[in-house]
């Protein structure tokens, strides 16, 4: 069992421009839809069972602009 807080906004911040809280983040990393895909399907990234829902408020948000 866990709790989890998804929170989206758009921004375009450099990877590098980043300023990751020690404590708190391990490490950041942008990639592309298909590369999250990818990354699910050789077990790189755990298949979390809330992306489907993530990525639909995504494309949602996108026709809002």
């Amino acid at each position: 069992d866990s709790l989890c807080s998804i929170w989206l906004f758009p921004c375009n911040v450099p990877e590098e421009e980043l300023v990751l809280q020690t404590e708190e983040v391990a490490d950041a990393k942008w990639v592309s839809r298909a590369e999250l895909e990818k990354m699910k399907a050789d077990g790189s990234f755990y298949s979390y069972n809330y992306l489907n829902m993530l990525f639909q408020k995504i494309d949602q948000r996108k026709e809002e602009f």
